[in-house]
């Protein structure tokens, strides 16, 4: 998926994506001996119907989320037609994708993961909102340290709508970038991937 996508192995490695093969609960259980109930709630873990424990994240792409080094959440991206195609650790997403960006004089919002690490391999500083409509108010401190906003979102109809509405949230130092309609910013930089 990344590779489809034209990420470099020098962004996989230092965003360090990796894969849920659905080895996790036998090495954290096992391995680790961490107790059940921590890896639970962490939400890493997840229990079936029929009560046996699985991996949250299991045949996934697996996008860390790190703030001034640290994890502060993940997302999975599933492989072919897994449903939901993003899974996200279970409670609030606090943090924008890459936030450690905002502290650049300009920032550029993009819509999804792989369409900030796009914009990052292509030398801009780039954070992602997880989904056209997911800005939230309390996001608004978080771009304190920038001049200048370049919202980014796809071309369809919610990335235009959800722009407007981030514009509008964000004031004068938002500037709106429209995509050609259909397009995300990381169709631009490949010719034949696909969402």
């Amino acid at each position: 998926m990344t590779k489809k996508r034209g990420i470099e192995d020098e962004i996989i490695s230092k965003f360090k994506i990796g894969y849920a093969s659905g080895n996790l609960s036998e090495r954290l259980l096992k391995e680790r001996n961490f107790p059940i109930d921590i890896c639970l709630k962490a939400g890493v873990l997840k229990r079936a119907e029929d009560g046996t424990v699985k991996d949250y994240f299991r045949d996934r792409i697996i996008f860390p989320n790190f703030r001034h080094g640290q994890v502060v959440h993940m997302s999975g991206r599933g492989l072919g037609d897994n449903e939901p195609k993003y899974l996200h650790l279970p409670g609030a997403i606090k943090y924008l994708y890459n936030e450690d960006a905002l502290y650049e004089k300009e920032v550029y919002i993009v819509e999804g993961i792989l369409d900030c690490l796009s914009a990052i391999q292509c030398g801009y500083p780039a954070i992602a909102v997880l989904g056209a409509s997911n800005f939230k108010p309390e996001y608004l401190q978080k771009f304190s340290h920038c001049e200048r906003v370049y919202i980014c979102l796809d071309g369809d109809e919610a990335g235009i709508k959800g722009s407007l509405k981030i514009g509008s949230m964000i004031g004068d130092k938002a500037r709106i970038s429209t995509l050609p309609v259909g397009m995300d910013i990381c169709l631009l930089y490949t010719s034949d991937a696909a969402d």
